[in-house]
């Protein structure tokens, strides 16, 4: 397999590389980053045997794009502004990619998923009762009243599995 490394020698870059080229069934990894030191600031941590380092040279999306086209999987590790152009690449290349950045840069990148005809509760498949419980506003007191507080007696199943446990 091989896995581009899109920031590679920034501090979580090379840590994610040499656990990649430490890993059984990594190929090769390609680091790609605007530093041309790649080699001196990986030497002491991995093998470079299996590390090939790309630098970009004018716009980024290209070169992105073309290191995509020979990888299986890409890792992000990009500062924040580049990220767009890392997924538009991905998406262009169909490369699975994973990043460590936020989606809100990237949210109009996908359609919105279609509003489901019903909407489920977060009980579904409870009682109609239990369901009806849990979606209650709360009450006015913040101290629960004695009621509100479940206890072993109104869950026996619990009771005999915690039971079970503790004996164990």
């Amino acid at each position: 397999m091989k896995i581009a490394v899109l920031g590679g020698l920034g501090l979580q870059g090379r840590a994610a590389i040499a656990d990649l080229v430490a890993s059984d069934g990594v190929e090769q990894v390609v680091c790609l980053d605007t530093a041309t030191d790649g080699a001196a600031r990986l030497g002491g941590l991995t093998d470079l045997a299996r590390v090939r380092f790309v630098v970009p040279e004018g716009a980024i999306g290209p070169a992105l794009a073309y290191v995509m086209k020979d990888v299986d999987a890409v890792i992000d590790l990009l500062p924040q502004p580049l990220m767009r152009e890392a997924v538009q690449a991905a998406i262009a290349t169909r490369t699975p990619l994973v990043t460590t950045n936020y989606g809100k840069a990237i949210a109009d990148l996908a359609p919105r998923p279609k509003r489901p005809a019903f909407r489920s509760s977060p009980n579904a498949g409870s009682t109609p009762a239990s369901t009806l419980c849990s979606t209650r506003a709360p009450q006015a007191s913040s101290t629960p009243s004695p009621r509100s507080i479940p206890t072993a007696a109104a869950f026996p199943s619990r009771r005999r599995w915690s039971s079970r446990c503790a004996t164990r």
